[in-house]
C-alpha cells in the first residue's frame, strides 16, 4: 500500500461523517460499493437505551435505530432481526433505513484514530473510531471495523461492522 493509498482511504473514511450530517446519500457511492455489508448487529445489545439512529452510518441509538448507551447505526432493517440490528445489505437499504428515522438522527458525526493494514490480496482492514453527536448533546462512541477494495471507481468500503463502546477497557 503505497502513500497515496494511505490518504486515500483515510480521506474516504473521514468524508463518512460529512456526507452522512448533510443527508447526501447519493455521495456515499464515493465511500461504499453499491452491496455493501453493513453489519450493526452488535448494537442490538443493551436495546433502549438513548435515543438517535443512522443508517449508513453514524452513532446515536434507540427507537427505530441503532440502541444503547447513545450508540447505535443502522435503524431497522437489515436481516429481518427489528430495530436496531441485524445486516443492512446494499445501500440502497441504508437510505431508506436514514431517512425513516431522520428525526432520530445525531447532528454530527466524527471519525478519527483510523489505523491500516493491508492484506496478502491487497485487501485493507481499517480500524477506527466513530462518535456522535445527538441534538441533545449527548455523545455515544463506536468502533467501526472496516474492509476496503481498490475497484474501478477507486477505494471503497466493502463491508463495515460497527461496534458500540459501551464498557471501559474492554473490545
Amino acid at each position: 500500500m503505497t502513500m497515496d493509498d494511505r490518504i486515500a482511504i483515510t480521506d474516504l473514511i473521514h468524508l463518512h461523517g460529512h456526507l452522512t450530517d448533510r443527508g447526501d446519500f447519493d455521495g456515499l457511492r464515493d465511500l461504499f460499493v453499491e452491496d455493501v455489508v453493513y453489519d450493526v448487529s452488535a448494537l442490538s445489545q443493551g436495546a433502549g437505551e438513548g435515543t438517535g439512529g443512522g443508517a449508513g452510518g453514524g452513532t446515536g441509538g434507540g427507537t427505530g435505530g441503532g440502541t444503547g448507551e447513545g450508540t447505535g447505526e443502522g435503524a431497522g432493517g437489515g436481516t429481518g432481526e427489528g430495530a436496531g440490528g441485524g445486516v443492512l445489505r446494499g445501500l440502497a437499504q441504508a437510505r431508506d433505513v436514514a431517512l425513516a428515522n431522520v428525526d432520530a438522527m445525531p447532528v454530527a458525526h466524527h471519525v478519527t484514530n483510523v489505523v491500516l493494514r493491508e492484506t496478502a490480496d491487497g485487501t485493507v482492514h481499517a480500524l477506527s473510531k466513530g462518535f456522535g453527536v445527538l441534538a441533545d448533546g449527548r455523545v455515544g462512541s463506536v468502533t467501526y471495523e472496516d474492509t476496503v477494495e481498490r475497484t474501478a471507481e477507486g477505494w471503497r468500503i466493502t463491508h463495515r461492522t460497527v461496534r458500540p463502546r459501551r464498557t471501559p477497557l474492554r473490545d
